[in-house]
């Protein structure tokens, strides 16, 4: 069971920032699913690409991500791919803990899932 979710639009220099960050621009993103922040007891950054390819490019510097991450309060910066039928690909940026990505982060996929409700 999750803590009760949350989801907020994204400032767009935090957004411009984390892109910047991975080397992703906007014709990277999925315009069905705009980014967001999304919490089920801790903050993500969660942004949607429109392609697997695009999701599969995935790569930061871990020192300069943790420090986004830390000055943002997040604790991953969630990149999904909406792979169809209610099915999502998601990687998990997670530099705030001291590795490059989470492979499964119940917490992330409780707040990825509260966001889609959100959303409707």
């Amino acid at each position: 069971q999750s803590r009760p979710t949350s989801s907020a639009a994204v400032d767009s220099k935090m957004l411009a920032d984390a892109l910047a960050l991975v080397r992703y621009g906007a014709v990277d993103l999925d315009p069905g699913i705009p980014p967001r922040l999304a919490n089920a007891g801790s903050q993500h950054l969660v942004i949607a690409l429109h392609s697997r390819a695009a999701l599969s490019r995935l790569a930061y510097d871990l020192d300069a991500g943790k420090r986004f991450m830390l000055a943002h309060g997040l604790v991953t910066v969630m990149f999904i791919h909406d792979a169809g039928g209610q099915r999502f690909d998601a990687r998990n940026a997670f530099a705030s803990g001291g590795v490059l990505e989470d492979p499964a982060t119940g917490a992330a996929a409780a707040a990825l899932a509260g966001m889609l409700r959100d959303m409707g």
